[in-house]
């Protein structure tokens, strides 16, 4: 009796020491790595919001549109041929369906069907470094454009002419009245104010901050006519109120906790309301609702990340602030930031986040080299996710397994990360059919399958440097069952590893000069030993299987060139052709690199800029390359490149094929049974959507592929953070053995085991549940 009393007391003893222990551990919190994904360099919505439901984005240097309140997003990119990354996007007030955009460098376009498709209109711009779009609230063709050089130009006919109206002067911000067509106002970095009555062909400095303070923001009041109103937003000193055109000029900062202004926006019922709303840099939303004078900050639900604060982007944690126009009834408001887009549908007073480039989105992508017999596919997305179909597309399976990886950061407050690397590259095994091995590149690591991808080991590689391995495209030789040769080159730095043990080691065999795009290895490479890099501007080639490497070209130099896509012939041994895609169309050698011809004729436009690329594998036959031209789409050639045509034409209205975010992957890849099946995948979608077609490219479904979770991957996650926790907390080996054994004490006494025995039966439960705890506690110290 006193035994089991002691027992007993024992027994609440361990329960209140295992609670307490574990309310340690809830309080740790578990962080998943994060890396910025979908930073919204620029929001726009409809004028008529309310009815279409039409937002426009700028993310990842693509112009994404929904057309559901940002629950889907397609990319617009017909006409977009530009070569450089978009600065300013504006959507006309008077018209929803017309909006411009530019890229300094490329100059302007200007959309009529809603983005739709775009055209160039440079026509008089003598600089095309254009920063900073604005059109007039009055007509959707009256537009100013601010040069990155100090120009600033006015078209009155929708960018049919545009004229210069001022020089020399670095326009920051723009500004149209909306109750008078002839009031502009525009700011320069140097602190200063210009004002123009007669529509902008003559300005007058109306206003001198001190210091120079740069100005980042201005709006004038919707009723400027009646009180005078401008505002300036700044870069560090807050918000500015100007009035009578000068005369007065006011700081007004009361209640504005972060006076690094990035957007002035007035309520579209100011006349009744007397809102403004601002963005800031640090803290997100103020509202003013007495013209300006003081404010309050509405940032609940707004989310920062720290990489932002990172010298390596130093950006804003929140930038451009939209309204709707019909704000009085449906409260809503739009928010781009580093950390996504946010919304808000009650004024401000919550916001949430919008799905915007997925991390779902597909990164990586691989064809079975025995896809006639096995139907088999495999894909990565940006983050956490991976699947392989053996079906051609029609089930997935999800192939993560060994991926995520744990780790203990014990600072100030002690956490487990999970990291989830990023998919860059991904591809078979030649010998897949016999070895079932797959190679997938992540952000600084490689992993290796050979069990089709059920699960995954990573090989370790020594870096050359910081960031050296954080890009990396990976080949394997067409040879690999015989010569067990993995090559992976890094896009930094350009250094080339090579394994001669099926990807189980590697070592760095020669280093390039520049950064690297592509690579390609000879389908005859077990005879000539001939790989070729493409960098920013160079090509190299090596016949000694990567120890020595030689800048090839003719006499027309590649300085000028972006070479972004390379492929080869299957055929190489016999026709030695290679094709390059580059900023400015594909070029073609049939002499293994010596002599280069532009290939003409592509579809008409000149100096295309080729955004995916995939050759036949029938070509010694059929001729055929195809090819994803950015601001057109689809084109083939079925003569060896002597002449184009568009392919895929309404798949191309919404789909583009291209990488959405940096990949290692070709977005384009024929079945290896192409002369029989015709079958085509392609990848570009801001969402998990994989692109198929079975007729050559002339019609293409999409593959919505369904998210899944793999609990077997999880629980392998979470054996990994135990094993964390009890190298960390050792003491936790005895706690888990305990929670464990103890159920095994009131169990023994079911069977009644002890009756067969001379010994009590306290004692027997007693010394059953102790070995059975030391054996679980030995069992944990050798994990």
């Amino acid at each position: 009796m006193i035994l089991n009393k002691l027992i007993s007391l024992m027994i609440k003893c361990f329960l209140i020491l295992i609670l307490s222990l574990f309310g340690l551990l809830i309080g740790m919190p578990m962080a998943h790595a994060h890396r910025p994904h979908d930073v919204i360099k620029q929001v726009e919505i409809s004028p008529n919001y309310n009815q279409d439901k039409t937002i426009y984005i700028i993310v990842r240097e693509q112009l994404l549109k929904s057309e559901n309140g940002g629950k889907s997003w397609y990319r617009l990119f017909r006409g977009l041929d530009n070569n450089f990354d978009f600065s300013s996007l504006s959507v006309a007030p008077k018209n929803p369906k017309i909006l411009y955009i530019s890229a300094p460098g490329d100059g302007i376009y200007r959309s009529q069907d809603g983005g739709l498709s775009w055209r160039q209109i440079n026509q008089g711009l003598d600089d095309k470094q254009i920063a900073l779009l604005s059109i007039s609230p009055h007509s959707p063709n009256v537009v100013l454009a601010a040069s990155k050089n100090g120009s600033l130009y006015l078209t009155n006919d929708g960018g049919g002419n545009w004229i210069s109206i001022m020089t020399d002067t670095q326009i920051t911000a723009i500004s149209f009245a909306e109750d008078e067509k002839k009031n502009i106002a525009v700011s320069d970095s140097s602190g200063k104010v210009y004002f123009s009555s007669n529509e902008g062909f003559t300005w007058t400095n109306i206003v001198t901050l001190n210091n120079n303070e740069n100005i980042q923001s201005l709006a004038f009041s919707p009723t400027f006519n009646q009180e005078q109103i401008i505002w300036i937003g700044t870069e560090k000193k807050g918000i500015f109120k100007v009035e009578k055109l000068g005369q007065s000029i006011t700081q007004v900062n009361k209640g504005l906790s972060d006076q690094k202004i990035r957007n002035i926006v007035p309520s579209p019922n100011y006349s009744q309301d007397s809102m403004v709303f601002l963005s800031t840099w640090d803290e997100g939303v103020f509202q003013s609702k007495d013209k300006g004078n003081t404010w309050k900050k509405i940032s609940q639900g707004l989310t920062k990340d720290a990489q932002a604060d990172e010298a390596q982007f130093s950006a804003p944690h929140f930038q451009d602030l939209k309204i709707s126009q019909t704000f009085s009834q449906d409260k809503t408001l739009f928010l781009g930031g580093f950390d996504g887009l946010f919304t808000s549908t009650n004024g401000g007073k919550r916001w949430q986040e919008i799905p915007t480039l997925s991390t779902r989105v597909i990164t990586s992508l691989a064809i079975s080299p025995n896809y006639k017999n096995d139907s088999t596919v495999a894909l990565g997305t940006y983050e956490k996710e991976a699947y392989i179909t053996k079906d051609g597309g029609k089930n997935w399976k999800p192939i993560i397994r060994g991926f995520a990886t744990p780790s203990y950061q014990g600072d100030s407050e002690p956490s487990i990360v999970i990291e989830y690397s990023r998919f860059y590259d991904l591809i078979f095994s030649p010998n897949y059919a016999q070895d079932q091995t797959l190679f997938a590149t992540f952000l600084y690591k490689l992993f290796k399958s050979t069990n089709q991808g059920d699960y995954w080991q990573q090989i370790m590689i020594s870096s050359k440097g910081r960031g050296i391995l954080r890009d990396t495209y990976i080949v394997a030789s067409p040879d690999f069952a015989n010569d067990k040769t993995v090559y992976i080159v890094t896009k930094n730095g350009g250094f080339i590893y090579r394994s001669n043990d099926k990807g189980q080691t590697f070592s760095v065999i020669s280093k390039l000069d520049h950064p690297t795009n592509a690579v390609i290895i000879s389908p005859n490479f077990a005879e000539d030993k001939t790989l070729f890099v493409s960098g920013i501007n160079k090509l190299y080639k090596t016949i000694d299987g990567g120890k020595t490497w030689q800048i090839i070209a003719d006499n027309s130099s590649f300085d000028d060139m972006a070479l972004l896509q390379l492929v080869v012939s299957p055929n190489y041994a016999q026709d030695q052709t290679i094709f390059l895609g580059t900023n400015q169309g594909i070029l073609k050698t049939i002499d293994g690199g010596k002599k280069w011809e532009k290939l003409a004729n592509i579809n008409s436009i000149d100096n295309v800029s080729i955004e995916a690329m995939a050759i036949s594998p029938d070509y010694q036959n059929d001729q055929t390359l195809i090819a994803s031209v950015r601001g057109l789409g689809l084109i083939k050639t079925m003569d060896s490149g002597e002449t184009f045509e568009e392919i895929g034409r309404d798949f191309n209205k919404r789909h583009f094929i291209g990488q959405m975010v940096m990949s290692g992957s070709s977005p384009l890849h024929f079945s290896p049974n192409y002369a029989q099946d015709k079958t085509i995948y392609g990848f570009g979608s801001s969402m998990a959507n994989l692109y198929k077609s079975t007729d050559g490219g002339l019609n293409w479904e999409v593959i919505s592929i369904p998210r899944k979770t793999d609990f077997i991957a999880e629980a392998i996650t979470q054996l990994r953070i135990t094993k964390i926790l009890l190298n960390v907390y050792p003491a936790l080996r005895f706690l888990v053995a305990l929670i464990v054994a103890l159920p095994v004490y009131p169990l023994l006494g079911i069977f009644k085991v002890e009756k067969k025995l001379p010994i009590g039966r306290a004692i027997f439960k007693t010394g059953i549940t102790a070995s059975f705890c030391l054996l679980i506690f030995v069992g944990l110290s050798i994990i």
